[in-house]
């Protein structure tokens, strides 16, 4: 006899989909399972949302680690050891970019914008030497000692040429218009112009001592290379002494750059006199080209042992050259246009110490570089391949940074161009000589007041301001007989 499966009655029997059989009243007490559609007592079965589900048939659900929701195993997503279902996936989880895992957003890490698993940063990624940045391995620019990131090895490195190795923009070398590292490049007398080698010192007692390092300009000779390998087979004989560089602002010809030396070194140990004659011999010209620097670099800690030392006779240097402007001018050998183009003056506005300041802001193309980190930089000379000339300009430099040094600022505001002449004659013949030659051994002119007009007014070529209506540079200079004998007897 078949009896119902909760009371019991034998009466109005149903029998269910899977085997069970319940009476007319009881029938009222199942649920029909909403995935089979089998039916059973609602206390055997699984309520989800509403719905019931037998016990077979929820065996084929998970719950959500997220959310606690129940989902079909079908329909969820594995993930560590859980499920997830879509709506928690898509708000809180995203895919590996490397292996396609799912990473809970708070482990997730990034690399070049890409969304990594903790495994894959940890495994697939480099920092940017340069910039700290974390990039990708297969995105990365490495050699065999750092990773760059693309931005940083497309803004500031090359890769040398011969090794393969990063060089910075700032201190590559060209050759053939290709890169190289300082340990590569091809064995060649004229360097790139951004070679910058260790500097040597020679003369001097210790870094305080006034060094200076000579930058000479040569222009429209014939066969450079070759005149640069003679000179460097006869000046560094026996030691490094000077290099030689390319020159952007030259036509067919390169610049000589000294190493620091002292004014003894450079008049007597440094053989200027020979490198000049074998620059002539291949038909080099200086002065004559027009195109020419003399450019002096000089020891910082010379002017000063502290920083605000050294900014005093800055201070006191750049007041001289603004105040005796004219005179500064007819000694450099300059046009007025090549001082414009490649060292002009500040001007004299308002007290000394503002002077100092604008100085400390400015370019590089001033009588006074100050754009250095080691030293100050004079730049309004006329290249030249005569000795006198050439060795009466670092005289004279030396003698200008003697007497800043010493004297009062109050002393400098009183100072005339003949006190300064009698605090810097009767030193060195050749400074003499030239003076003499350049009649600038006595006051030629008044100093000048107040020139920040006149000095920003002078970037227009057609201004000539009053004091130089009749200057007129020399055109000629590097075979100018000074006859020194004659001119100081």
């Amino acid at each position: 006899m078949i009896i119902c499966s909760i009371c019991g009655k034998s009466e109005n029997i149903t029998e269910t989909n899977i085997g069970n059989f319940y009476c007319h009243d009881c029938d009222s007490l199942t649920e029909k399972c909403a995935e089979c559609g089998c039916l059973d007592v609602a206390d055997n079965m699984y309520e989800y949302y509403g719905d019931f589900y037998c016990k077979d048939c929820f065996e084929h659900f998970v719950e959500c680690i997220e959310c606690g929701d129940y989902i079909r195993k079908s329909d969820a997503e594995s993930i560590y050891d859980g499920y997830i279902c879509e709506d928690c996936k898509a708000s809180k989880y995203t895919y590996c970019y490397i292996c396609d895992e799912l990473v809970h957003d708070n482990d997730l890490h990034y690399a070049d914008g890409y969304p990594l698993c903790p495994d894959c940063y940890d495994s697939e990624t480099t920092t940017c030497d340069n910039c700290g940045t974390t990039v990708l391995r297969n995105n990365a620019h490495s050699d065999e000692y750092i990773d760059l990131c693309d931005d940083c090895f497309r803004s500031e490195y090359y890769r040398c040429t011969e090794c393969g190795n990063f060089v910075r923009s700032d201190f590559v070398n060209w050759y053939d218009d290709e890169p190289y590292c300082s340990d590569c490049i091809p064995v060649t007398c004229i360097r790139d112009y951004s070679y910058k080698p260790t500097p040597r010192y020679y003369g001097g007692k210790d870094e305080y001592d006034h060094f200076m390092g000579v930058e000479l300009e040569i222009d429209s000779g014939d066969d450079r290379d070759d005149c640069a390998e003679e000179i460097l087979s006869v000046i560094n004989s026996d030691a490094e002494r000077v290099y030689c560089k390319y020159d952007g602002s030259l036509n067919e010809g390169f610049e000589i750059v000294s190493h620091p030396m002292t004014l003894a070194y450079h008049m007597t140990h440094m053989p200027w006199e020979k490198l000049i004659k074998i620059a002539k011999d291949y038909g080099f010209i200086s002065h004559d080209a027009g195109t020419c620097g003399l450019h002096i670099h000089y020891n910082r800690k010379a002017l000063g042992i502290t920083n605000e030392e050294q900014d005093v006779t800055i201070m006191k240097i750049l007041f001289f050259i603004e105040r005796f402007w004219t005179q500064i001018v007819k000694f450099s050998r300059r046009t007025l246009n090549q001082l414009n183009q490649y060292a002009r003056r500040y001007g004299i506005k308002g007290e000394p110490k503002e002077l100092l300041d604008r100085a400390k802001n400015s370019g590089r193309y001033y009588a006074v570089n100050l754009n250095n980190r080691h030293t100050i930089e004079f730049r309004m000379f006329r290249g030249t391949l005569n000795y006198v000339s050439f060795i009466a300009t670092l005289q004279f430099v030396h003698e200008l940074v003697e007497v800043m040094k010493s004297i009062d600022l109050d002393d400098l505001i009183n100072m005339t161009w003949d006190s300064f002449i009698q605090r810097i004659m009767n030193k060195y013949k050749e400074l003499d000589a030239y003076l003499k030659q350049r009649g600038l051994d006595c006051s030629i002119d008044p100093p000048i007041i107040s020139s920040y007009e006149d000095a920003y007014r002078e970037g227009n070529e057609d201004y000539i301001p009053d004091n130089f209506r009749e200057y007129v540079a020399p055109e000629q200079d590097d075979n100018v007989a000074y006859h020194v004998e004659e001119l100081l007897a």
